[in-house]
């Protein structure tokens, strides 16, 4: 089975799916779960990995939206760039909980309660960056 491009994300053969959904119907997922998009198609796409190839996963998802942002920004398309940062940053924070703590982060709240314990084990200076 070849390898096929499916909302930005390159879908190895062993995660085909014969018909993606629409995208009203992935944004309704992602919604009821509290995540982005574009968390909600990581998390699809690493579901089965180790935690370590999960991390990883995440981060790169990060570094590409990081990308994209800076594209955004470099259009004047100032709200595309922050949604696109706000994505990275999840991504980011929840790679770190799910390595660090195999602690899987299902939504906002989850999210901004990690943060807070995360400013409480680095100090105040995290919550300034």
């Amino acid at each position: 089975m070849p390898s096929f491009k499916w909302p930005g994300f390159l879908v190895e053969p062993s995660h085909y799916c014969p018909r993606p959904p629409s995208q009203a119907r992935t944004r309704e997922e992602a919604e009821k779960l509290g995540v982005s998009v574009d968390e909600y198609l990581v998390e699809l796409l690493s579901q089965g990995l180790e935690p370590r190839s999960k991390a990883v996963e995440y981060v790169e998802a990060a570094k590409e939206l990081l990308r994209e942002a800076r594209e955004e920004l470099g259009k004047g398309n100032v709200w595309q760039a922050a949604e696109k940062l706000w994505d990275a940053t999840a991504l980011a924070v929840r790679a770190y909980a799910y390595l660090r703590d195999s602690k899987w982060l299902t939504g906002h709240r989850d999210l901004w309660e990690y943060s807070k314990k995360l400013i409480g084990e680095f100090g105040e200076w995290v919550n300034d960056a």
